[in-house]
């Protein structure tokens, strides 16, 4: 992504590096619970991530209709997880468990000009 080299493998589509990338840092926060109960065991965690300066990629259509590909810091990526998880055990030799995640993903890029929010 750093490599300034253009590629002309398809005249169509070029892409090319952008050597002035800047690191993109995440911040986490997180909490967890766990209990036990006899044969049960109950695990539940909360957590939510961002990502300022994310790297995007970015491709424009030139008037000369060749795709022109590169990468920029102009992402901001949040994601917010919460995950439950429990297992049992039944007559001794039987252990029954399940899991599962829930979570809202929100993308955004300032890349190109404007400001296009995108949910997952």
């Amino acid at each position: 992504m750093l490599n300034p080299y253009v590629d002309l493998t398809d005249p169509q589509n070029i892409s090319y590096g952008n050597p002035g990338l800047q690191p993109a840092t995440t911040h986490v926060v997180s909490v967890g619970f766990n209990s036990f109960v006899k044969s049960t065991s109950i695990n539940v965690g909360l957590a939510h991530d961002f990502t300022a300066s994310a790297i995007q990629q970015l491709t424009t259509l030139g008037a000369d209709s060749v795709a022109r590909t590169t990468s920029g810091n102009g992402g901001r990526n949040q994601r917010t997880n919460l995950t439950l998880s429990s297992n049992t055990t039944l007559f001794r030799k039987l252990t029954i468990g399940a899991n599962g995640t829930l979570a809202h993903v929100r993308f955004s890029s300032t890349l190109g000009g404007g400001r296009a929010p995108t949910r997952a």
